[in-house]
C-alpha cells in the first residue's frame, strides 16, 4: 500500500511540475511583459510619487505618515491585588500606577506615530488605578481607530461603579479576564466577577492562565 501511494505522489509531483513549468511561468511572463510594454503603466510604475505609494503600502504607512501596527500596549498599574510567583510582569514586586496625565501624554504623542490594530490596557491589575474610567476614555479618544481591549483578573470587578462599565462600553472595549486559579474557592469569587460582566453586556473572553504561564524569576 505505501509503495503505490508514493508511486502516485511521485506521478501528481510530475504533473505539477510540468503544469508550472509549461503553463503557470509563460502566462506569468505574458501579463508582466504586457503590463510593461504599455508607457502609461512604466511611467506609473517609475514615478516618484506612485513608488513611494506602494512602498508606503508595504511597509504599513498611512497616508498621515503614522505606522500602522499590529499591537500596543500599556501597563496602567505597576501592581496588582494578587501575587502570583509566576507573573510575567513582575507584579509581587512592584507598586504604584502611572498617573492619568503621564497616560494622556504618552497616548498623544504614539498616536501620532502609529496605528494599532489592538490597543490593549493592563497592568498589574488596572482596576486598581484610582482614575481608570478615565484612562479607558482617553484611550479611546486617542485610539479611535483601534480595537480596545481591557485585560484584567476580574476580582474587583464587583466592588466598581457603573462609571467603569460605561467607559467601557463607550470605545467598545473587550474585556480579557484571566483566570489564574482553579481551585473551589477561587472558582466561586471568579464567577461571581463573570457574573457581573455578563449583566453589563461587555463582550469578554475568558483567558486560562493558569493553564499557560510559566514562572520567569525567583523570589525567596
Amino acid at each position: 500500500m505505501k509503495s503505490i501511494i508514493k508511486k502516485l505522489m511521485d506521478v501528481l509531483r510530475f504533473l505539477c511540475r510540468n503544469i508550472v513549468y509549461s503553463f503557470v511561468y509563460p502566462l506569468t511572463q505574458k501579463i508582466i511583459g504586457y503590463f510593461f510594454d504599455r508607457p502609461s503603466f512604466r511611467r506609473y510604475l517609475f514615478s516618484k510619487d506612485s513608488f513611494s505609494d506602494m512602498a508606503n503600502r508595504v511597509m504599513g504607512i498611512t497616508g498621515d505618515g503614522r505606522v500602522r501596527i499590529d499591537h500596543l500596549e500599556v501597563d496602567i498599574v505597576k501592581g496588582c491585588n494578587l501575587k502570583c510567583k509566576f507573573c510575567s510582569h513582575v507584579s509581587p514586586l512592584r507598586k504604584g500606577y502611572v498617573p492619568l496625565e503621564q497616560l494622556s501624554e504618552w497616548f498623544e504623542t504614539w498616536s501620532k506615530k502609529v496605528i494599532p490594530n489592538q490597543f490593549v490596557i493592563l497592568g498589574g491589575e488596572p482596576l486598581l488605578h484610582p482614575e481608570v474610567e478615565k484612562v479607558i476614555l482617553t484611550a479611546g479618544k486617542y485610539w479611535k481607530d483601534s480595537q480596545i481591549q481591557f485585560v484584567t483578573n476580574g476580582l474587583l470587578l464587583p466592588k466598581k461603579s457603573q462609571t467603569v462599565f460605561d467607559a467601557l462600553h463607550a470605545v467598545n472595549a473587550k474585556v480579557y479576564v484571566s483566570k489564574h486559579f482553579d481551585d473551589p474557592e477561587f472558582n466561586l469569587k471568579f464567577q461571581e466577577s463573570l457574573d457581573c460582566l455578563v449583566k453589563t453586556g461587555l463582550t469578554f473572553c475568558v483567558r486560562p492562565a493558569y493553564k499557560q504561564w510559566a514562572r520567569v524569576y525567583r523570589i525567596d
